[in-house]
């Protein structure tokens, strides 16, 4: 079975997660999207309400040889003319108060929008904050552990040492054992939840985002770090 990496990770400033997790996460793109087009039909809601003016040209040409041209006035010639006009119109819709309803509408989506883009501002700035903390306190707990179940190993090293030169008893074995393996499963638990954490912190700061436009995928931004450091 294949045990869980053992090397830490260099974390990064807390600010710096922040200020990707701002740029990084769909949430903000969707959003902004979403204003957008919410600002159009506020603009289409309010155009609604002027009048649609409208023009056109009217033209009309004919010629044909060898008939002889009526220049009458009040007598149209189909077949010999020359005509050109200009139509101008406008049409207006009159429910002003159903109008004036459809930009109020318009306008209180586009607020809404905006007030979540506001909360999202606020809400994943704490999200990433946590996810950074949590990591924090992991690492800690699993570099104590560690640390425990290797002074736990030690001490069974010694148990088992003293009891082959006779100068030791079965039960201080037993008790070494027994250590030992809570010492090893805290230390397994608190690896577990390290990594864990880790993951929940590339999630809050959409790391995955980079990933797949990078197109290979790795755990977290954060670089590892070299043994001693």
């Amino acid at each position: 079975m294949q045990e869980l990496p053992r090397d830490t990770r260099a974390l990064g400033d807390q600010q710096e997660y922040i200020q990707q997790a701002l740029h990084a996460r769909p949430e903000f793109e969707q959003l902004d999207r979403a204003l957008e087009a919410r600002q159009r039909l506020v603009e289409a809601a309010q155009a609604d309400r002027y009048p649609s003016l409208f023009a056109a040209a009217i033209g009309s040409f004919a010629g044909a040889p060898g008939r002889e041209h009526l220049d009458e006035p009040y007598i149209g010639d189909d077949f010999n003319h020359a005509s050109l006009g200009v139509v101008l119109g406008a049409t207006w819709h009159f429910d002003l108060g159903i109008l004036q309803g459809k930009v109020h509408k318009a306008r209180a989506e586009h607020q809404r929008l905006l007030h979540a883009k506001d909360a999202a501002t606020l809400t994943i700035p704490i999200e990433v904050a946590q996810s950074y903390q949590e990591v924090v306190e992991h690492l800690n707990a699993f570099q104590a552990s560690e640390q425990a179940a290797l002074a736990a190993r030690k001490g069974l090293v010694v148990a088992l040492s003293a009891f082959d030169m006779g100068v030791g008893r079965a039960r201080d074995i037993f008790l070494a054992l027994e250590r030992y393996g809570k010492n090893r499963g805290d230390y397994l638990s608190s690896l577990l939840n390290y990594h864990l954490a880790l993951a929940h912190l590339s999630y809050a700061i959409g790391e995955y985002r980079a990933q797949a436009e990078r197109g290979h995928v790795k755990l977290c931004p954060l670089r590892r770090r070299r043994r001693g450091e």
